[in-house]
């Protein structure tokens, strides 16, 4: 990667130490990066990153999946389908992947952030369906407008210790801190959810309170024969109560989240692709290969050559800090 020639810091800029480190360095760099106008966002899911936008600059990022992004230092606005708030430091914003946002830095100087981004699809297991149906539909409405949670806020003072957090935590301890934040802010999405009925005494409102209380993995990972069983009907009308509340058949959504997990399988472990076809409920890996080209395009063995290589090329644009560099950079904090 090439370096830029060495230019002289300006003397205007808020943190005239990170100013300096900045023009000596890379324009990318992971946990800490400096934003420019042609910068590829990539913003990883529950991975903690440092970025700094310059005064005046603008920056509209490319929002994959929910982004939580806290104002360490200076100022700037937040702008969204033609309204202009402001925001400082200690402020937290979350966007909805949908949401067509910009940022805006103060002309008196430079807007330094701590951000990350979740997605819920990736947590498997996790929610309910209607959980995940009720995030999927907020994070995709185009008319969502995006959340300024102000440094008051108990969840904007829970962001704060996460940059301080990853440098000395396990980082399973750091994810859980995200994910708790993460549903904390979502609260509103997720109360908007019909409460479980209070009576279960017909099939369709056994199948009702299911849905409500057992998560995604635990309902796919069961028969109809099981389910039909569990909501006291026949294995044809469980089927038709699936269709009816979620508008696929259960066997199809079924096949889709256990390719989803054999992605997540493929990318996260080094195991077989035989061994994940058998953990993914596949009887032969003839059936898991075909079922996995039809529904990604790609073989089990080239998506995980392609998701490699991808995560290859976000490591050499993002190179990590040397020890001075992050002496900087803590001692401007």
């Amino acid at each position: 990667m090439s370096v830029p020639a060495q230019r002289k810091p300006d003397s205007s800029a808020a943190i005239p130490a990170l100013t300096q480190l900045l023009h000596t360095r890379p324009a990318i760099v992971r946990m800490s990066c400096e934003i420019t106008p042609d910068m590829e966002t990539f913003f990883e899911h529950l991975s903690v990153h440092q970025s700094l936008v310059r005064a005046g600059m603008d920056f509209s990022p490319a929002i994959a999946s929910w982004w939580f992004a806290r104002v360490c230092a200076g100022q700037g606005y937040l702008m969204s389908r033609g309204s202009r708030r402001e925001i400082g430091a200690g402020d937290l914003m979350v966007v909805p992947a949908a949401a067509a946002v910009s940022l805006r830095a103060s002309q008196l100087g430079d807007l330094r952030l701590c951000h990350f981004g979740v997605q819920p699809e990736q947590l498997i297991g996790f929610f309910t369906v209607e959980e995940q149906q009720a995030l999927n539909a907020a994070a995709a409405n185009r008319a969502s407008v995006p959340r300024i949670v102000r440094r008051e806020d108990a969840v904007a003072a829970q962001h704060a210790g996460l940059c301080e957090a990853r440098q000395c935590e396990p980082g399973v301890l750091v994810r859980s801190a995200m994910l708790a934040l993460a549903v904390r802010a979502w609260r509103d999405v997720l109360m908007h959810i019909p409460p479980k009925p209070a009576s279960c005494i017909s099939s369709g409102n056994k199948f009702a309170e299911l849905v409500a209380r057992v998560p995604e993995s635990g309902l796919l990972n069961h028969s109809a024969k099981e389910l039909a069983r569990q909501c006291s009907c026949s294995e044809r009308h469980l089927r038709r109560l699936f269709v009816q509340r979620f508008g696929v058949p259960l066997l199809q959504r079924q096949i889709v989240w256990r390719i989803e997990r054999a992605k997540t399988l493929l990318v996260e472990t080094e195991a077989k692709v035989i061994d994940i076809a058998g953990q993914c409920g596949f009887q032969s890996l003839g059936q898991f290969n075909k079922t996995f080209k039809q529904l990604t395009r790609f073989s089990p063995g080239a998506w995980r050559k392609a998701m490699a290589g991808a995560r290859a090329r976000h490591k050499r644009r993002h190179p990590p800090l040397c020890p001075r560099q992050n002496r900087l950079l803590q001692s401007v904090a």
